[in-house]
């Protein structure tokens, strides 16, 4: 079953406190998962609106409080998801202390407002312009294909490694076929009439095509069978069926 991308690897992926293969496995999670790309598109959103409302505590250099050197080293470093939320309560705090300081924006902007206010003054509101969306750029990817033989397609991966993500689909094309995600990818592909074989899959994420047209499909991985195609759906060993299936190679 699909395994979604928890809200600490996503503030640790937009903080780049992931290790390489972490980040690369994470990213190619969220170009095949669309809840995945959602909530991280979503992550990065909420990202930027925290720092926009964070450069309206900026208070003139007179009045901000003196701190040496040895106070920064010692301050403690926050990652993405602790700084989210500590910065409501931040924004509360500091945005009465703020509004108190002569010179600050949101000082000068109560002023305003009061005068507004005032008998025959009009008042104009302004809209705080929306984020930008968050790009995901897809990854680079290198494959192969094959017709089934017969209505019969084999196909096989070896050399994954444990967590590997495998997404199998259903298709009307003709041919079936394996995709590697990832321009740096060193997995090798083999075909023969009906059968596809790929070779040091790794940690290199995959997605497997399926053709509708054929009646008897298999994909095996390190000589485990996870996938057989039943009727009109693809049917996972644990008895996931559909036509589009994700699972993680097993131990």
């Amino acid at each position: 079953m699909t395994q979604h991308l928890d809200e600490g690897v996503l503030y640790a992926l937009l903080d780049d406190e992931l290790s390489p293969v972490e980040e690369q496995r994470a990213r190619a999670h969220i170009a095949s998962c669309r809840e995945c790309s959602a909530s991280f598109q979503a992550t990065g959103a909420s990202s930027t609106l925290l720092s926009g409302g964070l450069r309206l505590l900026d208070v003139p250099r007179s009045a901000k409080p003196f701190v040496t050197p040895a106070a920064v080293a010692a301050s403690p470093r926050w990652s993405g998801a602790a700084l989210a939320r500590a910065a409501a309560l931040l924004l509360m705090i500091g945005g009465a202390a703020s509004a108190a300081v002569p010179g600050s924006p949101l000082h000068s902007w109560l002023e305003d407002q009061r005068a507004g206010s005032e008998p025959g003054m009009a008042t104009t509101t302004v809209a705080a312009p929306e984020p930008a969306p968050l790009a995901v750029t897809p990854a680079a990817e290198a494959g192969a294909g094959v017709a089934p033989e017969q209505g019969v397609l084999r196909i096989s991966v070896s050399g994954a490694q444990p967590g590997l993500s495998v997404r199998v689909v259903l298709t009307d094309t003709p041919r079936g076929g394996v995709y590697a995600l990832g321009a740096d990818s060193s997995v090798r592909f083999e075909t023969a009439p009906g059968a596809l074989a790929v070779a040091d899959a790794g940690m290199t994420p995959l997605r497997i095509e399926v053709p509708r047209s054929a009646s008897d499909v298999s994909v095996t991985i390190n000589g485990r069978r996870y996938i057989t195609k039943d009727g009109e759906e693809l049917l996972l060993e644990n008895g996931t069926r559909g036509g589009e299936v994700t699972f993680e190679v097993a131990e």
